[in-house]
């Protein structure tokens, strides 16, 4: 195989490696940790936003484990825009980052986000153990 043709294919695969990962990123909305489910409602949010905007949307954070746990949650670039705007025009936090959940008792939490610039941005909130 010819070297151009090698690169060619090796970048095409790589694409669309990178961009099955990200289906699959986006598709999942509950994630196991330490082998109990936790569920973050709605795990992804559009934030519609102006110039020097701050906003806030209330999220809901449940398990069916009937052990208490703790869970940091951590907020993400969803899309391409927002990855590219983030820590530059766009940032967004979770408050508070840390919460106790079990099968009686769920979290609600805030996602607090600033924009230099107007536009729709997605954020995705994960939590990691």
């Amino acid at each position: 195989m010819k070297p151009k043709k090698a690169v060619a294919v090796f970048i095409l695969l790589a694409v669309a490696g990178l961009g099955l990962s990200a289906y699959m990123a986006e598709s999942s909305v509950s994630l196991s940790v330490s082998d109990r489910e936790v569920t973050i409602s709605p795990s992804t949010s559009t934030v519609h936003t102006y110039a020097d905007d701050y906003t806030t949307k209330n999220l809901t954070v449940s398990t069916v484990s009937d052990k208490t746990i703790t869970v940091r949650l951590k907020a993400i670039p969803a899309d391409y825009q927002t990855a590219k705007a983030w820590g530059k025009d766009f940032i967004a936090i979770i408050s508070p980052e840390e919460v106790k959940i079990n099968s009686t008792h769920e979290a609600k939490v805030t996602l607090i986000t600033h924009s230099e610039k107007a536009g729709n941005y997605r954020v995705k909130v994960i939590a990691v153990k």
